[in-house]
């Protein structure tokens, strides 16, 4: 058995997910290339339209807001489409590393190409409910600061406006912050539905389903290691975006467009580099919380055991008559 698949605790997750990281980087960074890849492209397909705007340019506020909704249009489908690819196939090639097993980028991909629609609808429902519950606490924050400032003016004077907005304010801020948290959460109790999905053959909604019931009791871990691979995914963000950035400061408008390119060529060196950390981080939970849960590790044990008498049952049976 492999000494990786034990229980683990959240170093050890964090510590196991830089060593295949580091060891395999030229096969995770390839498999999650895909995603990147295609947002560069759209990106900078997306500048001789205006988008994004330049200061210089002369563009109507009605094609302003063609072009953006075009390139939002497009940003969703070509994320959610190299999402479901490449999530799915380095949670394949994670899979196969941690089990000490020998994958490529090929292989991998084909993996995913066999169950596309099903880890697709998967990412979609998690978008969804994610992004759906940071909605709602934004209408609500919305609501509440409105309300509270038309009732401040209709019932008392200036003094009461705004003491009633400055509370608002901070309601708004705190029931924002608590939606935030709500969706972390949901993110966390679901994000193992694509390995159950490709890794146990699951239709999309038994996939979240299993993933709720593999996280319980253990929350608040999967949500560290979540939070710190997305913290790492920002950081390295911001600091390859940033030449981009500065060239375009010192250059003012001499050489927008060179500094756009710039830092959309950042933006994918950071997709290619962080990506892989977060779903390697999401493919050993699953496996940890198995091993926790079901002892997974006992089961491929008394596989291998079984598979190995088996092999010498046939090496050793006597030659079949003619």
């Amino acid at each position: 058995m492999d000494l990786a698949l034990r229980p683990m605790s959240t170093s050890q997750v964090l510590d196991r997910t830089f060593h295949l990281y580091r060891n395999n980087f030229v096969l995770l960074a390839g498999i999650g290339a895909l995603l990147p890849a295609m947002l560069l492209i759209m990106q900078l397909s997306f500048i001789p339209l205006g988008f994004p705007p330049r200061a210089n340019a002369k563009q109507s506020p009605e094609s302003l807001a063609v072009v953006l909704l075009g390139y939002f249009c497009c940003y969703g489908v070509i994320y959610l489409l190299g999402a479901a690819l490449a999530g799915g196939a380095t949670v394949f090639g994670v899979s196969k590393l941690h089990l000490g097993q020998n994958v490529t980028i090929a292989q991998s991909y084909k993996q995913v190409f066999a169950r596309f629609w099903r880890v697709l609808g998967v990412i979609v429902l998690l978008g969804l409910i994610v992004f759906g519950a940071i909605f709602v606490g934004e209408l609500i924050a919305i609501i509440l600061v409105a309300v509270s400032a038309g009732s401040a003016r209709i019932f008392g004077g200036s003094g009461a406006i705004g003491i009633g907005v400055i509370f608002a304010f901070i309601w708004a801020g705190v029931i924002f912050l608590g939606a935030l948290f709500l969706a972390l959460f949901l993110y966390s109790k679901l994000s193992l539905a694509i390995p159950a999905c490709l890794l146990e053959q699951l239709p999309v909604g038994a996939s979240l389903r299993r993933s709720w019931y593999l996280t319980k009791n253990s929350l608040w871990r999967i949500m560290l290691v979540h939070l710190l691979t997305w913290v790492l995914s920002v950081i390295l963000a911001i600091a390859l975006g940033m030449p981009g950035q500065i060239y375009t400061m010192l250059l003012h408008n001499k050489a927008v467009l060179v500094g756009i390119a710039l830092q959309q060529i950042g933006g994918f060196f950071a997709g290619v580099i962080a990506n892989p950390i977060a779903t390697t981080a999401i493919a050993l939970i699953y496996y940890d919380q198995r091993v926790r849960k079901e002892a997974f590790d006992l089961q491929l044990m008394m596989d291998a055991v079984g598979q190995q008498a088996q092999m010498q049952a046939a090496a050793t049976a006597p030659p079949a008559l003619g």
